[in-house]
């Protein structure tokens, strides 16, 4: 309550979150916290923000997430397109780099994939055309550990797309 009040001084805010996935690839990607989690967190923000307050999605690009790029943009369209007066919920999307799940790390075929899935001049298909491609022989060995200490199947979670690594 006294943080709404306070939001309530101030022309504009934008809410904004890291969601990179849905469902478990959300929880494999943003471990340790839950899909449900968020869901409940979307819900009750929707409800007591004001006008002044708009949303703002961050989504980064991993091997893993860049093909379902279709899921992301139904759970906005489904869940949070707007805030209760109408203002439109706003998606940044960016590639991961620098981190052991750098987009660079997209085998080939899987870009072609996405590009067939989305066409060639789709945004997601530039930012994979204008990002190198480097073979990473440690990325599965990461994932198998990390699905390991989280006990989640990254190969179940993304299945569409695990055999291309």
């Amino acid at each position: 309550k006294e943080i709404l009040d306070l939001w309530q001084q101030f022309k504009c805010i934008e809410y904004s979150g890291s969601i990179d996935g849905i469902e478990d690839q959300f929880h494999f990607l943003r471990w340790p916290y839950r899909w449900e989690k968020l869901l409940k967190n979307v819900e009750d923000i929707k409800e007591v923000c004001g006008a002044n307050t708009h949303f703002k999605i961050e989504h980064t690009f991993t091997p893993l997430n860049i093909f379902y790029l279709d899921q992301m943009m139904g759970f906005i369209t489904s869940t949070m397109q707007s805030n209760k007066f109408g203002q439109i919920t706003e998606l940044n999307t960016h590639r991961c780099f620098s981190s052991k799940l750098d987009l660079e790390y997209t085998p080939t075929k899987l870009r072609h994939l996405v590009y067939e899935k989305y066409g060639q001049q789709h945004k997601v298909s530039k930012l994979l055309q204008n990002t190198p491609t480097t073979k990473n022989n440690a990325l599965v060995p990461y994932l198998d550990a990390i699905s390991k200490a989280r006990k989640l199947d990254w190969r179940t979670i993304f299945k569409d797309v695990e055999h291309y690594f």
